[in-house]
């Protein structure tokens, strides 16, 4: 006999037991008005290797592929290609975020040939993935992926991968389709970003451009050069900034001028907020790189005089060991930062965060020093009290 409950008090039931993967599964088996409720939290992630393909695709899923919502596939020995990725989107309809990590993609033989059917997906996350011909194809059988969606609300795309400095450059790539991507996130070993940048100044050449800019912009000037570029052809819609800096090597000869002819924001008419992360790994060069890039930061900055959107600015200084106090006296240039803030009109909070990856389980007076000095540095913004400063070991927050 059924169970005479409204329905919403059935949600609301099975709501509160979404968490619970094992009643869930008991709750599928007490009737059938409970059974579609329970499928919507009980199977909406899935995770499977290549090899369980045919699992995903076969006709005893038939049932619960509309309950599917984010898809895991990892590495496997089968590979990956196209036509094997659509069957899955076409299956499962209901699909909303696809994350690939570390699976071999086999490419199709014409990968100019648009694509015969194409998807949309609220997150995309691609981390890894290689080729399964040749390692060098690893690059444009990713884009090639990408190609296959019309529309990806977040793409996050990682290629750690190493690549011998004589590769051919692939400046003759073209995509089948251009992309609509809402967030852009990139992080790729420094040998694959001028490339990178390039394909995806290409993909998204005809779309509305992204919202929000992610990238980790390499260890050389040339490398920060790049970068300055796809910002321009991409970041007109761009709303949100994070530009992450990790072991970048700056010459002390770099100059004010050859910053902001190279790297402006000014053409970023709808910029809402910059993040800066700064990567300090070597001790050795922390002082003089610090100092570098701080000024660095504060001339890319100074670009966005003009902007009347900017209203939020942060920078994250990660340093590996527990000596944030003589980082923030003799490696960040407040001076120029603080100059560089004079303009931004609009600006209503700055931040600054030391993340020091060491553990430490007490407040010291070096600690205390270190965010003085940021305090004092950036007296524009500390004067109209819109500046916070948190000093952060391992995962705790030390210091407010």
């Amino acid at each position: 006999m059924p169970l005479g409950l409204p329905q919403d008090i059935i949600h609301s039931i099975i709501d509160h037991l979404r968490d619970d993967k094992s009643t869930l599964s008991s709750c599928t088996l007490v009737c059938r008005a409970w059974l579609h409720p329970a499928r919507t939290y009980l199977v909406d992630t899935v995770r499977i290797r290549l090899d369980s393909l045919d699992t995903v695709l076969g006709n005893h899923t038939r049932d619960i592929a509309p309950y599917i919502k984010t898809l895991h596939l990892s590495h496997g020995v089968p590979r990956l290609d196209m036509d094997t990725l659509s069957a899955i989107l076409r299956h499962l309809s209901g699909l909303r975020t696809l994350h690939i990590n570390w699976v071999f993609l086999r490419r199709r033989q014409d990968t100019s040939s648009p694509h015969p059917q194409r998807f949309r997906l609220d997150t995309l996350r691609i981390e890894n993935c290689c080729s399964a011909t040749r390692y060098e194809d690893a690059l444009p059988d990713t884009m090639d992926l990408i190609c296959l969606f019309e529309r990806v609300g977040t793409l996050s795309f990682s290629m750690k991968l190493w690549r011998e400095e004589d590769c051919v450059p692939l400046a003759a790539w073209q995509p089948p389709h251009t992309v609509e991507i809402g967030e852009l996130s990139v992080w790729v070993c420094d040998r694959w970003w001028g490339d990178v940048s390039m394909m995806l100044e290409k993909l998204v050449a005809r779309s509305p451009g992204p919202r929000a800019l992610s990238f980790n912009c390499g260890i050389r000037w040339q490398d920060v050069c790049t970068t300055g570029r796809l910002l321009r052809d991409v970041g007109v819609h761009v709303r949100h900034l994070t530009l992450r800096f990790t072991q970048l090597k700056l010459e002390p000869s770099l100059t004010t001028s050859q910053v902001t002819e190279t790297f402006s924001l000014d053409g970023l008419s709808h910029l809402e907020d910059v993040h800066f992360v700064v990567l300090l790994k070597d001790f050795k060069d922390n002082m003089e790189q610090g100092w570098l890039c701080s000024r660095m930061c504060a001339d890319i900055l100074s670009t966005a005089a003009s902007l009347h959107t900017l209203t939020t600015v942060s920078l994250t200084i990660e340093v590996k060991n527990d000596k944030p106090a003589a980082l923030s006296e003799r490696a960040i240039d407040w001076d120029h930062l603080n100059e560089s803030m004079r303009g931004l009109s609009q600006l209503r909070r700055v931040s600054v965060l030391f993340r020091c990856p060491v553990w430490c389980h007490q407040a010291t007076a070096a600690d205390e020093r270190a965010l003085q000095i940021a305090r004092e540095g950036l007296s524009v913004a500390a004067s109209k009290e819109i500046f916070t400063v948190k000093l952060k070991y391992a995962c705790h927050d030390l210091l407010v």
